[in-house]
């Protein structure tokens, strides 16, 4: 069982999404008690044994990755920014780095959100 691939994930992840997006975006590893947003959570869903050798030893693994995306309405000057075109740049970017390094998105879907004040969409990926 691999537990490092997490954090490779989230570094990369984190470090695009700083430098690319124009949001400001805070990315975490688990819901923080007074978020910012836009506020994106990264989470490993699984980490299974896809194949083991004849020996009995683990070989190769699968992940699964979940991104929880949240955005807020925003003003900048007189214009107003919807949560939802927030949410789809960040996962346009998340996107990027998930496909560059090999994953196969599962689903990519709005979600949900007890607060309406926020957009909330939810992104899944595999990694083989």
């Amino acid at each position: 069982m691999n537990l490092n691939v997490l954090d490779k994930v989230f570094q990369k992840v984190k470090s695009h999404l700083i430098s690319k997006s124009k949001y400001s975006p805070h990315i975490v590893k688990s819901v923080p008690l007074k978020p910012k947003y836009p506020l994106v959570v990264v989470s490993e869903i699984d980490n299974y044994e896809i194949e083991r050798t004849t020996l009995n030893e683990e070989i190769i693994d699968g992940y699964i990755y979940e991104f929880d995306i949240y955005a807020a309405n925003k003003e900048e000057g007189s214009n107003k920014i919807a949560g939802v075109e927030i949410a789809r740049e960040l996962a346009g970017l998340i996107d990027e780095v998930m496909k560059r390094g090999g994953a196969k998105r599962m689903f990519a879907r709005p979600t949900p959100n007890v607060a309406r004040t926020l957009f909330r969409m939810t992104m899944r990926y595999r990694i083989n």
